[in-house]
């Protein structure tokens, strides 16, 4: 039992160290971009903005660690994680997304998808529907209503590679609380700066809001919204 226990406070150290290296990696990768220059590890830290990173990745890396144990599951999801918090931050400041981010996200959904066995493989797919068609009708319409762009191109792909990666249901979740999340963060900002209605703000930072979300929580909080309906129902 003792040898057990170490093993997995060690296994945690080990996810803890690693994620404090993806997080200098994160955020030198970020600034890069941002800055449109080489990568490099001479210049100094814009150290507020890697102390976030810092204690978001560890949390996120732990507590995948504590979801899926140590499986193949546990390094994909914290590797996409990782991809999809970095093009988080750069959008969040260049409202762009690289072709590079979205091809990398959707390698590790396909390659996650083939490695996990909570869900059939059918739901992947719907829920990659469900995150591809919503966000493209939504760009697709609001563009002719509004005749400016309410979505990215990109933000339409992401969309439907989490929900690739995430499956139906959990990605319903994710969805759900990205919305909401998104239009509580517009209407704050909104009146804090005054911003009009043409002012455009990224929306791939909630989405990965979303998807972690679910991700780390998502059964946890599915299964306490069945027992909610059966309870009432019953």
């Amino acid at each position: 039992m003792r040898g057990w226990c170490f093993l997995v406070i060690k296994w945690y150290i080990i996810t803890a160290v690693l994620s404090v290296l993806f997080s200098f990696i994160i955020e030198k990768t970020a600034d890069c971009i941002i800055k449109n220059k080489r990568f490099t590890v001479r210049e100094n830290l814009a150290i507020k903005r890697f102390l976030i990173i810092l204690v978001i990745n560890i949390a996120v890396w732990v507590l995948c660690l504590n979801r899926y144990s140590l499986t193949p599951q546990t390094v994909i999801a914290c590797l996409f994680f990782d991809i999809a918090f970095c093009m988080a931050i750069v959008d969040l400041y260049t409202k762009k997304i690289s072709t590079a981010f979205i091809i990398s996200l959707f390698v590790l959904s396909v390659a996650f998808v083939l490695v996990q066995k909570d869900n059939p493989w059918y739901s992947h797919i719907f829920g990659c529907g469900l995150g591809f068609i919503p966000l493209f009708c939504i760009r697709y319409f609001a563009g002719i209503k509004a005749k400016q762009e309410a979505l990215g191109s990109a933000d339409v792909y992401i969309g439907g590679i989490s929900g690739l990666f995430l499956g139906f249901e959990k990605f319903l979740l994710a969805g759900l609380t990205s919305a909401l999340s998104a239009l509580i963060f517009v209407e704050i900002v909104k009146r804090i700066k005054g911003y009009d209605k043409t002012h455009r703000y990224a929306f791939s930072p909630f989405l990965v809001f979303g998807f972690t979300l679910s991700l780390l929580f998502g059964d946890l909080i599915l299964q306490r919204y069945y027992d909610l309906i059966f309870s009432i129902v019953l």
